[in-house]
């Protein structure tokens, strides 16, 4: 048993690395016994034990008391029975080092594991050497992918090496396997990603072996629904982000299958079942873990290790611990009388989202088209038009969005389409790449599925905001036909749309609010436009406008003449509307600026609100605990005496904010000055003229 904690810790660092390959514990046994190994035996006695014998009876008599002292004066000739505890140290090392020794040469009960799983779901050849195989077994691979995690470095370079060998003389064996690791380059994770989410036609890599290091921010599911734990980590947290990895959205697959080992024989498997049995339980109840629950289930771990005691250690820290019980009661209560309203907040967010698809996001022929229209602008080939293509498409996904072709464009735009291109390989020229490797084929809705074969265009993807600058840029112009439009409507009467841009700073000059606004005026005659009144047909008007602008099936040419003629009334038409649409813009400002002050007001009270209950939480927790540890130095007495002191700085603290961070938020939303301009002009012409 180790005797100080520092010694404690190497022991349980020796489990753990154990419980994952004996490769990695061999590895780590050698190193401790390089350098903390020899302290440990040198402060062991050295002393041979003597034999310990029971002393003569008080009911022996005679000739059996006299053969029990001679037997006595023999014994004290002999060499001790029991060796000495740096003895018996050193014989479990040799016997250790007798059992490890080739570990890292020779397939583990684990290791087998896995090949028969890979034998039956992705090689039938695989691993020949170590399993009974018919000499005509498939060499073929599936398009079947595995992810097999471990914590550690040593035991991922030890299952590489065991697959490898066993992936002998199977199709393309030296392209199935890749390694995920913390010491990978940005550029390096893309492109493992990407090949891994590649469709397996496309690409060989078939098994994944990584670390903790990719357990979060990538995403692995396009082509991917089985996982295997090699070792379990002892952080459930951690055990449900490998999980999530590939049990996530987009995943195509209905089900997904998350495995780990367990050996019925070994006691710490069995406390490590029962805790990922019960980590599930809590999950599915609760819908996530509690921070509580797995602070405390890995402070017992990484405390106590794996011993007699763990299971029941585990269950009163999760169940019957009082505070850890309590805290994760609070948890859960405190979401309860709040949801009735948390419900309100997520049909008002779906509201908003779908008033602001409705108002942002373009049709995706609308923008398809409009890109064309910048392109052409741009010298585009083919007058700017994406052509449908059939290269990238998914037999697996017949009903995706079309895909298209990107248009050639000048050699200034390179640098924007590299944004459309595959990932460069590290050790590939710039130039060379961009010669052999065309920009993908792009769409203009959302795809069903995970891919990297095709890139979706929305308003904010680098290439769009390039193009569409062609038109943000330009300011308004009396003699520019760019700004001033003609269009062809479904109306009765020509009409002309002014159009303005309003804009309301804050402090420091802010954006608080940008909207466009609308004039709308008939013409009749040669005389400037009367602005309409009624509601009903400024509606009407704006609606058929917009139809308009998105429907280019015809090709309307008007003739020189009639362009002159409406080009030469454009500064008389700016000159009439122009006033009125100054004093309308004013009057909806003061509007703005009224329920921009009321939103200021409304949520520095809910940051006051959050600020008061904090402190409150803090508060009540202070109470609670109380100051009961006296100047114990104990760790866990030491971080409880900082953690008193955090939470007694941060309720001062908090008293500060409730007095400068409302009145701050509200600042926050006060217009102090505002912008108008215009923005064009559109003529709408009858389709009937």
């Amino acid at each position: 048993e180790p005797k100080s904690k520092r010694d404690h810790r190497v022991f349980i660092c020796l489990q753990k690395r154990l419980l994952s390959s004996c490769a990695a514990f061999a590895r780590t046994l050698d190193v401790h016994l390089a350098k903390t190994g020899i302290r440990i035996l040198d402060s062991l006695d050295d002393t041979p034990k003597p034999e310990i014998r029971d002393a003569p009876s008080d009911e022996i008599y005679g000739e059996e008391l006299d053969g029990d002292i001679e037997q006595e004066v023999a014994d004290s000739g002999r060499l001790p029975s029991q060796p000495s505890d740096r003895a018996r140290a050193e014989a479990i090392i040799e016997r250790m080092q007798t059992l490890l020794r080739g570990a890292q040469s020779r397939p583990e009960g684990k290791l087998l594991g896995v090949l028969a799983w890979i034998r039956e779901h992705q090689c039938a050849a695989a691993g020949r050497q170590w399993f009974d195989t018919p000499s005509n077994a498939s060499t073929a691979w599936t398009d079947t992918r595995l992810i097999i995690f471990t914590e550690y470095a040593d035991t991922a370079a030890y299952i590489i090496k065991l697959l490898r060998a066993a992936l002998t003389d199977t199709d393309r064996e030296h392209d199935r396997i890749a390694y995920f690791h913390g010491a990978m380059s940005d550029d390096q994770r893309r492109e493992l990603q990407a090949n891994f989410n590649a469709r397996p036609a496309q690409h060989p890599v078939r098994i994944l072996v990584a670390t903790d290091a990719a357990r979060e921010g990538v995403n692995l599911q396009a082509h991917c629904a089985d996982l295997i734990h090699y070792d379990i980590p002892w952080n459930p947290g951690r055990l449900e982000q490998r999980n999530g990895r590939i049990d996530r959205t987009l995943q195509p697959s209905p089900e997904v299958r998350c495995m780990y080992f367990a050996y019925p024989q070994r006691g710490e498997d069995r406390v490590l079942q029962v805790l990922v049995e019960k980590v599930q339980r809590i999950y599915t109840q609760l819908g996530s873990l509690s921070a509580v629950i797995v602070d405390r289930i890995e402070e017992t771990l990484e405390t106590y290790g794996i011993d007699q005691q763990t299971q029941q250690r585990l269950a009163l820290g999760i169940e019957q611990d009082p505070d850890a019980a309590n805290v994760a009661e609070r948890e859960v209560e405190s979401i309860r009388p709040d949801a009735a309203r948390l419900r309100a907040e997520i049909e008002a967010a779906a509201d908003c989202y779908d008033r602001s698809r409705r108002f942002f996001a373009p049709a995706a022929d609308g923008l398809r088209e409009t890109l064309s229209m910048a392109l052409a602008l741009a010298g585009a080939e083919n007058g700017g038009r994406f052509e449908p293509t059939d290269g990238a498409r998914d037999p697996e996904h017949p009903d995706e969005p079309t895909h298209y072709l990107v248009p050639a464009l000048p050699d200034d735009w390179a640098h924007t389409l590299d944004t459309l291109r595959p990932p460069r390989p590290k050790d590939e020229a710039l130039w060379a790449w961009r010669n052999t490797t065309p920009p993908r084929p792009v769409v203009f809705e959302p795809l069903r599925r995970m891919t990297d074969d095709v890139v979706q265009l929305h308003l904010e993807h680098p290439f769009v905001r390039r193009a569409l600058t062609r038109f943000t840029s330009q300011g308004y112009a009396a003699h520019d036909l760019h700004r001033a439009t003609l269009v062809r409507y479904r109306g009765t009467h020509e009409r002309v749309v002014l159009i303005a841009r309003m804009s309301l700073f804050g402090t420091g000059a802010s954006r608080l609010h940008d909207s466009l606004l609308h004039l709308v005026a008939e013409i009749r005659g040669d005389g400037p436009g009367t602005p309409l009144e009624r509601d009903r047909e400024i509606h009407e008007t704006l609606a058929q406008l917009r139809a308009a602008l998105g429907n280019h099936a015809g090709n309307w040419q008007p003739a020189q003449t009639f362009v002159a003629k409406h080009k030469a009334r454009i500064a008389q038409d700016m000159s009439a509307l122009w006033p009125r649409l100054a004093t309308q813009a004013r009057q909806e400002a003061l509007e703005l600026t009224r329920r921009l002050d009321d939103r200021g007001a409304r949520e520095a009270e809910q940051l006051r609100d959050i600020l008061k209950s904090q402190q409150k939480k803090i508060a009540d927790t202070l109470i609670r605990t109380g100051d009961g540890d006296g100047d114990g130095e104990d760790p866990s007495a030491r971080q409880r005496r900082l953690d008193r002191k955090h939470m007694q700085e941060r309720h001062a603290a908090l008293a500060r904010e409730l007095e400068r961070e409302p009145q701050k938020l509200r600042e926050h939303y006060r217009v102090t000055s505002q912008r108008i301009e215009a923005v064009g002009l559109v003529y709408l012409i009858p389709e009937t003229r």
